[in-house]
């Protein structure tokens, strides 16, 4: 399920996620150069966005030449797919309880 204004503008898996990516870039554009700065975007299905698929799989890579870890980029996708899991259900389950809360209060009034 995604938000209605996102689902008018995305046709393909990974749209919103890309879209975010360079609104983040065009943002943090002023960095210093003594900076290195990436954008990570992952849309609520689990989708990333291109920039954030290419560093992830540096950022595997070079964990893998670190520590000799053959799997090394399975766990770091493992992790970032838990870590979108994680952030929807904590967002489903307030939505849920807020709900609740909202009908306690109205079912309690005279």
């Amino acid at each position: 399920m995604y938000a209605p204004f996102y689902s008018n503008h995305a046709t393909v898996a990974g749209e919103v996620a890309s879209q975010a990516e360079d609104r983040k870039c065009v943002k943090h554009a002023g960095l210093p150069v003594t900076h290195s700065f990436t954008a990570v975007a992952v849309e609520t299905s689990g989708v990333s966005g291109p920039k954030t698929w290419k560093f992830l799989k540096e950022l595997g890579r070079r964990v893998k030449r670190e520590t000799g870890e053959e799997k090394a980029s399975s766990f770091l996708y493992q992790k970032m797919s838990v870590a979108v899991q994680y952030r929807n259900l904590f967002y489903y389950y307030f939505i849920l309880i807020s709900f609740c809360n909202f009908m306690t209060f109205c079912l309690a009034r005279p």
